[in-house]
């Protein structure tokens, strides 16, 4: 039996046999729109070209703030250097300044002495120390004579770390021309040629006086070290000549030992013994000492001390930098250029000389001095050893100079981590006033020293040190060589 189908049935299954061929015609009708439809060809292009010109306006702009940023900072940068130009002009008034209140300070306290109708010393015409009083020169020429009073001459200061001035070379040596110094040099050095007797290992420092080298020596193997100085003009060979005589007549275990001197042409080679362990300088820098390595350098810096003074020799130039090591724990003074021999004639001296870190304050205010000045410098050192730097450290050479010339006793920066003892010997070693300041003999005495580990308990240390500087690859530098 057929079923009959409803009239909603029938077209609804028309329209799906319909559907792909309406979707076909849709899609046709799609294309051929598309295909009528103009490309927007200028719009683009506008588009384009607007972009252009605002990413060249954009560049132009940002090329416009660099060039006023570098002219900003070309404008800085002068403004910078005319100020760092205007305090150089600044600090080199205010050093030359120092030098004047310095000069007037010990004028005033010479004054302080005088008889009220002489004038202050350093006005008009050159003044001669007594002793007593301060007299000019023409009235003091004969006593000078008899009490073996000295000139207090013009001053010259150099910036490097020594200094030296004329008044402590005699007239006949200053007269003498170049060839009688050199005779006198030939007089005093040995004879044979250097060149055979010794072998060149290795440069160990250099500076305005020449180098020093480690060398072999062929007849002993043993190393030595040779100070090659340079000998042209007076002053120089005056303090090569004073070095020489020192170091031949002062031979003992706290001193570096002098083994001969040779002429080559303009140069002397003084051979010295080889302190293998560096400088104390060195040592301060690598480690923080204890205040019993500081004790044990101290007794065999104050025993080598203790003898030139006994010898009547003042050094002149102590510092941490002219102290020698040994591996063995050996510890030795050194560089005798500036020192003085005093006589009975003249048993004090009055020129600036020395290193101004370390100068005592009667040096800075060229008032006459004896050896008690070593001490004062050798309590700067141990100062030094504590803390690893000077009192006057970040200073100028003129600076420190005014420091020490205006102020008291240098003081430890943290006093209170160290003992008591320590304190108390440093305040022995650095009263201003000359008579107050203990001798170096004295100093021997003082619980802190004969409390002292021996010296051989810093061959450890010495050793160590020298130890890391080889591994770091630092070449050591052992002699520290400056011109005046």
């Amino acid at each position: 039996m057929a079923v009959k189908r409803r009239p909603e049935e029938d077209r609804s299954i028309e329209e799906e046999m319909n559907l792909p061929w309406q979707r076909g015609n849709q899609q046709n009708q799609v294309s051929e729109r598309v295909a009528d439809t103009p490309l927007m060809e200028i719009p683009l292009c506008h588009s384009s070209q607007a972009s252009e010109e605002e990413l060249l306006a954009e560049l132009q702009e940002t090329e416009a703030r660099i060039r006023a940023r570098e002219e900003r900072l070309e404008e800085e940068r002068r403004i910078i250097e005319e100020k760092f130009h205007l305090l150089a002009q600044q600090q080199e008034a205010l050093e030359n300044r120092v030098d004047v209140l310095i000069s007037h300070l010990a004028a005033c306290e010479g004054f302080q002495q005088m008889p009220a109708d002489e004038e202050p010393q350093g006005r008009r015409q050159a003044q001669i120390y007594t002793g007593s009083s301060i007299q000019s020169a023409a009235a003091a020429a004969a006593a000078a004579a008899s009490k073996g009073a000295f000139v207090a001459q013009a001053e010259q200061w150099s910036r490097g770390s020594l200094s030296i001035s004329s008044s402590d070379t005699s007239a006949a040596q200053l007269q003498e021309s170049q060839g009688d110094f050199v005779e006198q040099l030939r007089r005093m050095v040995n004879k044979e040629n250097p060149v055979t007797k010794y072998i060149e290992l290795e440069s160990l420092g250099s500076g305005g006086f020449g180098e020093v080298s480690r060398a072999l020596d062929i007849a002993t193997g043993g190393e030595v070290a040779i100070k090659k100085i340079n000998v042209q003009g007076v002053s120089r060979k005056i303090l090569t000549m004073n070095e020489i005589r020192i170091m031949e007549s002062n031979r003992s275990p706290r001193i570096v030992n002098y083994l001969a001197s040779y002429l080559v042409h303009e140069e002397l080679w003084l051979v010295m013994e080889y302190m293998d362990g560096g400088t104390l300088r060195d040592l301060i820098d690598e480690i923080q000492m204890s205040e019993g390595e500081i004790a044990a350098v101290s007794r065999e810096c104050l025993q080598g001390l203790d003898f030139l003074h006994s010898n009547h020799v003042i050094h002149r130039d102590v510092k941490s930098n002219n102290i020698l090591l040994r591996t063995d724990g050996s510890v030795k003074l050194a560089d005798f250029g500036l020192s003085a021999q005093l006589t009975p004639e003249q048993n004090q001296r009055c020129s600036v000389t020395g290193t101004p870190w370390w100068m005592a304050p009667e040096v800075v205010k060229r008032q006459p001095y004896g050896p008690k000045v070593d001490v004062w410098s050798f309590g700067i050192v141990a100062i030094e050893m504590a803390e690893q730097k000077t009192p006057y450290d970040s200073f100028t050479a003129r600076s420190a100079k005014f420091h020490i010339a205006t102020e008291g006793t240098p003081q430890l920066r943290q006093p209170e981590q160290f003992s008591p003892l320590l304190r108390d010997f440093l305040s022995c070693c650095l009263q201003k006033g000359e008579a107050q300041r203990w001798s170096a003999k004295e100093l021997l005495q003082h619980q802190f020293i004969t409390s002292a580990m021996p010296g051989s308990s810093l061959a450890p240390l010495i050793l160590a040190v020298k130890k890391w500087k080889e591994e770091a690859g630092m070449q050591q530098s052992i002699y520290k060589l400056s011109s005046p």
